[in-house]
């Protein structure tokens, strides 16, 4: 499963399972309520929220005004798939992305990852993401590894390969300089 606060926002976080779909609280747990069931995925392995900065391209014809206020924790991307290499272990169909603070959700790619234990979202630019992908549990397939978009998940690259057995558990950006990026890789089947 997996956590994500909305930022600069300690009341409103969302909630990942592993069998269970993502769950959106605005009032800090009291209550929850699923934003992820259309999706027909509900095995999760990462969350990652984020804002949508003045100058992101996905705007309309908002003022600067709405941008502001509207932008906040505007980007959910959740990744399917929850990660953990068991017999009991549920799959998942890629990654998803929504650009309504969880109304809606739109699959985005990698379907044959199977299972995406995090997401990285460059803090800079919410289109900007990296995703660990482990890959089948049960065989090989040229999927595993660490895949970057640049464009919200229109077009992804296979940015760190290393076989059709190993895949990808972990991916981290650094906060004090986002160019640098850190992944774990794990042979398994």
């Amino acid at each position: 499963g997996a956590i994500a606060y909305a930022p600069g926002n300690s009341k409103t976080f969302y909630v990942g399972y592993g069998t269970g779909g993502v769950w959106k609280t605005e009032n800090m747990g009291i209550t929850f309520a699923p934003v992820f069931d259309k999706t027909g995925q509900h095995s999760i392995g990462s969350v990652a929220v984020a804002d949508a900065p003045m100058n992101w391209p996905g705007w309309e014809k908002e003022t600067a005004a709405e941008r502001e206020k509207n932008g906040k924790a505007k980007i959910v991307w959740v990744g399917t798939g929850e990660g953990n290499g068991r017999n009991s272990s549920s799959w998942g169909g890629g990654v998803y992305r929504s650009t309504d603070a969880g109304a809606t959700f739109a699959f985005v790619g990698l379907k044959e990852s199977h299972d995406i234990p995090r997401l990285a979202v460059d803090p800079r630019d919410p289109d900007v993401v990296y995703v660990s992908a482990l890959g089948h549990l049960w065989g090989p397939n040229a999927e595993r590894g660490v895949y970057r978009t640049g464009d919200g998940g229109k077009t992804w690259k296979h940015a760190l390969k290393i076989d059709a057995n190993t895949g990808a558990c972990d991916v981290v950006i650094d906060p004090q300089q986002p160019d640098r990026v850190y992944a774990a890789m794990y042979a398994r089947r």
